[in-house]
């Protein structure tokens, strides 16, 4: 019984302590919101004016650059429908694959499918850096990717390989057949 006594005393003086303790820091905040409340009042500063902005008309012509598309994509040139007929030309009538529009670099192999129902196709697997969900595409020989009109003309276990069109700077309106890869590297 005089367990239970003590411990209610020891309960008791521990409360008194600790609201001691909390109005000694209510006079110190009470007196702190007294001082910033005698400091006198000042105006707030007006703003600055306004500039007035002349406003712009943008007329998109053929030499200008679409302000609302990124300079790191590169876009489908116009190309003159008059080309060389000699030497390698990308076809302008087919349409472009979704792979197309990612460059090499951003790209990789990431497996293969074989497909035995059909003759034992083998299948690509590329993954795109889509953010924040890459995407696993699956292409077969024929099939395009990267924006050089990379056409795949060989699947391996280990590689996809494919034939691009390089536009030739020095001689407007030819190609240049560059071969070019995707190699599946294994992670530890």
């Amino acid at each position: 019984m005089n367990d239970h006594r003590y411990r209610w005393f020891i309960t008791l003086g521990l409360c008194v302590l600790l609201a001691a303790c909390v109005r000694s820091e209510m006079d110190d905040l009470e007196k702190r919101v007294a001082e910033i409340k005698a400091v006198p009042k000042t105006g707030i500063d007006p703003l600055p004016p306004t500039k007035v902005i002349e406003p712009f008309a943008f007329v998109l012509d053929s030499q200008s650059r679409d302000p609302f598309k990124s300079e790191d994509k590169i876009e489908d040139a116009v190309v003159d429908t008059q080309l060389p007929v000699d030497g390698p030309q990308p076809d302008l009538t087919r349409p472009k694959e979704d792979l197309e529009s990612y460059a090499i670099e951003n790209l990789k192999m990431v497996g293969t499918l074989k497909d035995i129902n059909k003759g034992n196709i083998l299948w690509g697997l590329v993954q795109s850096n889509d953010t924040p969900h890459p995407t696993i595409h699956r292409v077969q020989v024929g099939n395009h990717l990267g924006r050089y009109d990379g056409r795949i003309v060989e699947i391996t276990a280990n590689e996809i390989k494919l034939m691009e069109l390089i536009p030739q700077e020095t001689t407007p309106k030819t190609w240049l057949e560059k071969p070019n890869s995707l190699k599946m590297i294994l992670s530890d």
